[in-house]
């Protein structure tokens, strides 16, 4: 039967309605917030709907926040394209739409990998360049200097998405922000020592320094750990990956959201990190 024509559901989801718009009339720029429950009536997914009204129910304190960091906070695409059109002119390679396509198919196959555990950081690091080479039929012993190339330009690249530093700098004053990322140490450190992020964040948590990725309950479980303070109710994820970030979340039974342009039925969503601050102002944390 369709949920829309169940009577249970129907006379519960409009009580939430009336919950979320007496609230909304004691909290500061709550608009915003409305707005995202107005957009879920107009889903089909019964799922999305239920996990974006219940992000507006009272929650107990919240203390920290666990941000990732590429295309959530950076903007990773932007600084990968410049970088591999860079490598390409620095190893006097014509720079074809082609070639940059088969790299990113290439890369985004290993990261996926790496998530299942069948590769680790060395293989994909030696792999990524070697592979795209191959299949393009370029010069092999260029691969592994492309590699170096390519990491060294992308450290030097933190692009911040459209409103990412200015909501981080405000939350920060209210939450601890903490790190969590899977990328290369060698990478990750010298693009925040490069940027204002700096400034803002309590610590980072690199996957490759701890010994495990993301969405590994290990992993979380070394940052809580180290943190201090394993209430995990005291404890946000943001991220904009459902296998690494929202999936890592799922493993630890910890509140998440995903920062992501097309709407997701496993969890609250965003379209952006920068109406994370005006929607956690919107909700009751005690």
């Amino acid at each position: 039967m369709n949920y829309k024509n169940d009577p249970a559901f129907i006379k519960g989801y409009n009580q939430e309605a009336l919950d979320i718009k007496e609230k909304a009339f004691g909290y500061h720029d709550a608009l915003y917030a409305l707005g995202r429950y107005i957009k879920s009536l107009k889903s089909d997914d019964e799922n999305y709907i239920k996990n974006q009204l219940a992000f507006f129910k009272e929650r107990k304190e919240l203390k920290y926040l666990l941000i990732d960091l590429d295309n959530t906070i950076f903007d990773f695409t932007k600084a990968e394209l410049l970088s591999l059109k860079i490598t390409f002119e620095k190893l006097k390679i014509e720079v074809k739409e082609e070639y940059i396509n088969t790299y990113l198919k290439i890369n985004d196959s290993l990261w996926k990998a790496l998530e299942k555990k069948e590769i680790n950081k060395s293989e994909l690091s030696r792999l990524r360049f070697v592979k795209t080479f191959d299949i393009l039929k370029l010069d092999p012993l260029k691969a592994l200097e492309a590699e170096k190339i390519y990491n060294s330009e992308l450290a030097k690249h933190p692009f911040y998405l459209d409103g990412a530093e200015a909501a981080i700098k405000e939350l920060s004053k209210k939450y601890q922000i903490f790190i969590i990322t899977n990328g290369f140490s060698t990478i990750q450190r010298p693009r925040i020592r490069n940027s204002s992020l700096k400034d803002y964040i309590s610590g980072l948590y690199i996957s490759e320094e701890i010994g495990h990725d993301k969405p590994s309950k290990a992993y979380f479980d070394y940052v809580l750990k180290d943190i201090g303070d394993e209430n995990k109710n005291h404890y946000l994820i943001v991220g904009d990956s459902v296998t690494s970030d929202i999936k890592g979340a799922l493993n630890m039974g910890i509140e998440s959201v995903l920062i992501t342009k097309n709407p997701d039925p496993i969890t609250f969503n965003l379209s952006s990190l920068a109406y994370l601050g005006r929607t956690l102002a919107f909700i009751p944390f005690k």
